[in-house]
């Protein structure tokens, strides 16, 4: 790949004329389009952490206001639901994070 690499080098420099080596245009072709295909993959994953800790951020958040809305009554579920939310933002979204 390297002699194709230098010749196509001397080739669009005008220093010799050679001709078209469709394979190697084909698997540079795939090669650009694997590379276009992960930097959009590696966007969408940033997109998506961000959404799911946006979530988890409001879900914890619900919880709290649920919690205040029942203050002065013993509300087990509501504080079942505020420490789920906390775990789900303290141990799974912090480690898709640093992943």
């Amino acid at each position: 790949m390297s002699t194709r690499l230098s010749t196509r080098l001397a080739s669009s420099l005008g220093l010799t004329n050679i001709a078209i080596d469709p394979e190697f245009e084909e698997l540079e072709k795939q090669f650009r389009s694997v590379e276009k295909c992960t930097l959009q993959l590696s966007k969408d994953v940033e997109n998506c952490l961000t959404y799911l800790s946006d979530e988890a951020i409001s879900g914890e958040m619900i919880s709290d206001f649920i919690i205040q809305y029942y203050q002065g009554t013993v509300n087990i579920e509501a504080k079942k639901l505020r420490d789920i939310r906390s775990i789900i933002w303290s141990q799974f979204i912090q480690d898709l994070k640093y992943v």
